[in-house]
Order: structure tokens, then sequence, then C-alpha cells
């Protein structure tokens, strides 16, 4: 294939590539482009070979100080562009996106450079230091960006205050696209589901089920809805925790040390994440930071009710309506917002289904492919 239609596409692990942006790769494949994913993991991350053209292993990490990434990351990525010449490179998470760019800037024969920006690390209310040194670091990698694309307003705001590359632009679009013939509760029976997990999990048909699907990190704040679920009045629910993460095991000692281990179940990385939505009744994201949570999305989308911090992304979610906000850390509002979902079914049932008509109408797949098409067109690439 010739080398104008090369397109590289760059995350720091290739889950990010697996979980997100399949569906993309395929449309560019289907346009007759090669695609190559580009991340840290990827030669071992399943289904690569079935979706990319070729994949390439660059030392990326999600330590920024990371001496592998320092001193590689930038040079496997500069080889890979010397052998491929792709017509453009398109950067996710904030890792790749900084040694990446850095890597190809002073290049002659440079690519066009794309970033999409899933939530900057510098946020309003966040810590003054860590702002200043992750906006300064943007503002730099932002002159040798071509398009800045953001997924939610208060980052549309910040980038568009940067300086790009000539002719460069920032645009938003509504996320990563949710597939909504996955995530579409009219496919499932509801009651089946929800016996299926409580046989599975040894829960009394009685009893509602809380879940929060996130990896274990601390800024997703695991231990904040531990701490509320103690808090609540409520003691017959069960809370429910799907995905890994090296933090997996401080929230188990969390949950025996509260005595809660009769009423925590750990699920660990599931496929079925519709299925099991289709079975609880309430959904919780406490994290700090965000750019759009694909989980929020999908609860969402299944018409469940959602609880989430008041952060960028949950809000835009969230807001009008659609599900209930506290603030970051404030676990006994957290607790309070539980016990009122969990005793007021109708005003659930309302915010949940205003809900999924914003996913219905904003978040879908067809509406962020012609929003990435229209991007890549402003490029120069002819979709």
């Amino acid at each position: 294939m010739t080398p104008h239609l090369t397109i590289i596409i760059v995350a720091t692990v290739g889950s990010h590539l697996r979980c997100f942006h399949l569906p993309w790769v395929k449309h560019l494949q289907s346009r007759g482009f090669k695609v190559i994913g580009a991340a840290s993991d990827i030669a071992t991350c399943p289904q690569r070979c079935s979706v990319f053209d070729e994949v390439a292993t660059v030392p990326f990490s999600r330590s920024i100080l990371s001496w592998q990434q320092i001193c590689r990351a930038g040079s496997v990525l500069s080889e890979l562009c010397d052998r491929v010449e792709p017509v453009l490179v398109h950067f996710h998470t904030p890792n790749a996106a900084f040694w990446g760019r850095l890597a190809l800037a002073g290049r002659k024969n440079k690519p066009k450079i794309a970033y999409t920006c899933h939530g900057f690390h510098f946020q309003g209310g966040g810590n003054v230091l860590k702002n200043r040194v992750y906006k300064t670091a943007e503002s730099w990698m932002a002159h040798h960006t071509d398009a800045l694309i953001t997924i939610n307003p208060e980052d549309f705001k910040a980038a568009s205050e940067f300086q790009l590359a000539p002719g460069g632009f920032v645009e938003q679009i509504s996320g990563i696209g949710l597939d909504l013939n996955r995530f579409n509760p009219d496919q499932f029976s509801v009651l089946q589901l929800r016996d299926r997990l409580r046989k599975e999990l040894n829960v009394a048909c009685s009893s509602p089920m809380v879940l929060m699907v996130a990896e274990f990190i601390p800024r997703k704040r695991h231990q904040d809805l531990l701490a509320a679920v103690k808090r609540c009045k409520n003691k017959d629910f069960h809370l429910l925790f799907a995905g890994n993460g090296k933090g997996l095991e401080t929230v188990k000692q969390q949950a025996f040390q509260l005595g809660l281990h009769k009423r925590v179940h750990f699920l660990g990385f599931r496929n079925d994440i519709p299925e099991i939505l289709a079975g609880v009744d309430v959904v919780v994201l406490p994290s700090e930071q965000e750019g759009l949570p694909a989980c929020v999305m999908e609860a969402l989308a299944m018409g469940k009710p959602v609880i989430g911090a008041n952060v960028r992304g949950t809000r835009d979610l969230l807001g009008s309506d659609c599900g209930w906000l506290h603030e970051v850390g404030d676990v006994g509002s957290l607790a309070r917002q539980i016990d009122h979902v969990l005793t007021n079914s109708m005003e659930a049932l309302q915010r949940a289904a205003n809900g999924r008509g914003k996913i219905l109408t904003q978040y879908g797949w067809p509406q962020v492919r012609e929003q990435l098409v229209k991007i890549y067109r402003r490029l120069g690439v002819n979709l």
C-alpha cells in the first residue's frame, strides 16, 4: 500500500485502543487506509492482529518520568514514521501524546498531528502545582499539533487558549461514540439478567444492587464509595465493583475493615458490561478526574440512574436532571444520594429516562464518526 494511505493511531497502552477506537480503525480501513496501532503493550493486547493492519510496540508508560519512555519511545515512533511515512499520526492519552509529539516536532517531513484529549490532567479545582505543570506541557506541545480534539466544554475552552501549529484548530466531539446497539436495554430481559447476576453473587432476590465500573486507581476513588456505603441507612443493597487495577487489593482490604465484605463483590474485568448494567439498580462514579466517562454513558444508555462526582465530563452527562451529582470526596452526600435513589423509584426512572434521551441524541457512534470525518478532512485526509 502506498505511503500516503497510512495512518498511525497511538496510545500509551493497547487496551485504550482496544476499548475505545476499533470502530474508527475499521471505518478508516473501509475507506482504503492502512492503519497502524502503536502502544507499549500492543503486541500482547487481545484483538490487535484482527483489527490493525500492523502494530508497533512503543515503550510509552503511564509514569511521566519513565526512563524508557524518555529515552526510547520517541526514537521508536520516529523510526516507524521514517519507514511508513504516514499522512497522519493521531495521538490519544497524555503521556503518549507528549513524548510522541515531542519526537516528531523537528521532522522535515512531519505528518499531520492530531491529539484527542480524553481529559486534560489539569482542571478547575485541581492541585495548583500539578495544574501548572500539566498545562504548561500541553501548551508547549500544542505548537506542534494540527488538530487538538477535546470531549467536554471545559477542556475545549482551555485548549482554545493554546497556540497551535500554523493552520491548527481545536474541536470538540461527543466522546468515543457509544455503540447504541450493544448498549440497548430493549434487547435484554432485565428480570432474567437480574436473577442470573444474583445467583452468580449469591445475593437475595429482594436486595438492590449498586455498580461501579472503573479501573482500580486512586483518582477513581473507590474508597469514597465504600465509605459512603458504610454510612447509608439502607443496609440491604449489595455493591458491585467491575474492573481491575493496582489498587484492587487495597480496596478489598478496606471493604473487610469496614465490615462490608459480605455485601461487596469484586467482578474483575468483564466483557458483559451491558448485561451487568441491565441487572443492577444504580450506577455510581465518584471519580475526581474524567474527560467524558464511558461508564456513565453506558449506564445512561441502558436507562440506569447514575450518581457521580461533580467534575467535568461527568457533570456534562448528568446535568439537567439526568442524574445526581455530589462534590468530590463528600461521602456523606454520596451516601444520602444512594439512599434517596433506592427509595424514590419514580424520580430515579425519570432521571434515567432523561439521561438515555441525551445519550441517544448526542453521544452515539454515528454522530462521533461524522465529527471525526470532518476533522480528518479539514486536516487534508480524504475520507
